[in-house]
């Protein structure tokens, strides 16, 4: 049997009518004898790592993981500059292996990051400005006013 290439499909939001609906009986022993199988086996699932990695990536939550990197890393700091693309690596290092950098590439990091900072923009936040420039010897897009936040020594 041919392994599917991806374990999540698309939803179906008429999937009950168009497949369960008088089909209530096959339906209900597909599952029932799908869950037999599975505890039988121990409760295991003969996943391919690939898939099990790609279902991973889809299932990563890029809006709440922005968000989560803006209130854990990213600090407003004056006259700071940062370049996206560090930015972007940042991102990616705090969740190894969890970003799809074809589904969520730099481009689209960055349009991300700008909509978290600018919900923030009544908090102080307001003084971070994305530009055309160079920082750390990077040139690009950068933000300005912005740094990483770093160990403070206690």
């Amino acid at each position: 049997m041919k392994m599917p290439e991806s374990l999540i499909g698309e939803k179906d939001r008429l999937f009950f009518e168009k497949h369960v609906v008088g089909h209530e009986t096959s339906f209900l022993k597909f599952w029932v004898d799908g869950a037999i199988q599975y505890y039988a086996n121990g409760q295991d699932m003969d996943i391919p790592m690939s898939l099990q990695e790609q279902m991973g990536r889809e299932l990563f939550d890029t809006e709440s993981a922005v968000d989560e990197f803006v209130d854990e890393k990213l600090e407003v700091f004056r006259d700071a500059k940062v370049s996206v693309k560090d930015l972007y690596r940042q991102f990616e290092l705090m969740f190894p292996g969890q970003v799809d950098v074809v589904t969520f590439d730099l481009n689209r990091f960055g349009t991300e990051l700008k909509k978290r900072i600018e919900a923030r923009a009544s908090s102080g936040w307001g003084v971070v400005k994305k530009r055309n420039g160079c920082a750390g010897g990077v040139k690009g897009m950068v933000w300005v006013n912005l740094a990483l936040k770093t160990r403070r020594k206690l």
